[in-house]
């Protein structure tokens, strides 16, 4: 009896030191059902757009379908967007734009769209402005937060209908492969299936798609990498 009690304190020992020795995967890793929301997404969120404009932001991690680099801008409206904003999206939006909240031009790949605050945590109406809408048809808004670090480095976007966030920095300080779940976590976003540009997969499970220096080659090209 003592002989066979031993035996089963050596297996629980055994499996006690396994599991302790299992290396957690870094980065905001959590089970399929503990997923950040929308609203907790934005809820201490901290967001100034005067803070992110005239400059390139790149996306360097998402938790999204797989897209290509995307790179946008912030810019304020000028005279001459707002009378093509009025044109296009007076008669064809399914919720009126507010004209007299705070407006921020989000660009991306040559499409412009309206980004309308919607609340004091990074809540935004986004209206993409399109050609040739049917008579009769109306086009809805995009419910979207942003949130930013503390020093302005991270900045992160949450499309809450589809639950697609997409984590962004300068294009000049683009967190390198050893740092981006790291600078990705900081936007405290929890759900499964996160992937970068260097990065794919589930569980931050490692995959080079390719290689890192093909990756940085156009961006040291353009003088906007500094090593």
């Amino acid at each position: 009896m003592a002989l066979t009690l031993s035996m089963h304190m050596v297996i629980l020992i055994l499996k006690i030191v396994m599991i302790a020795g299992v290396k957690k995967p870094a980065g905001p890793h959590l089970e399929p059902e503990d997923k950040t929301s929308c609203e907790e997404f934005s809820r201490y969120a901290r967001f100034n757009p005067y803070t992110v404009l005239d400059e390139t932001w790149m996306v360097f991690y998402f938790w999204a379908p797989q897209t290509p680099t995307l790179r946008v801008d912030f810019t304020l409206p000028r005279k001459s967007d707002y009378k093509l904003l009025h044109d296009y999206l007076d008669e064809h939006v399914s919720t009126p734009v507010n004209w007299t909240a705070r407006h921020v031009l989000i660009r991306e790949s040559g499409q412009m769209s309206l980004l309308v605050e919607n609340g004091d945590r990074g809540q935004y109406l986004m209206y993409v402005p399109l050609q040739g809408v049917p008579e009769g048809k109306k086009l809805d808004p995009v419910d979207v937060r942003f949130k930013q670090t503390g020093d302005n480095e991270v900045l992160g976007m949450m499309l809450c209908e589809s639950q697609e966030v997409y984590a962004m920095a300068r294009i000049s300080k683009v967190p390198r492969k050893a740092h981006l779940q790291d600078a990705a976590a900081r936007l405290n976003y929890r759900c499964r299936g996160g992937k970068s540009y260097l990065y794919a997969g589930h569980n931050w499970m490692p995959i080079p798609e390719q290689d890192e220096r093909t990756f940085w080659s156009p961006l040291r090209q353009t003088r906007y990498m500094v090593d």
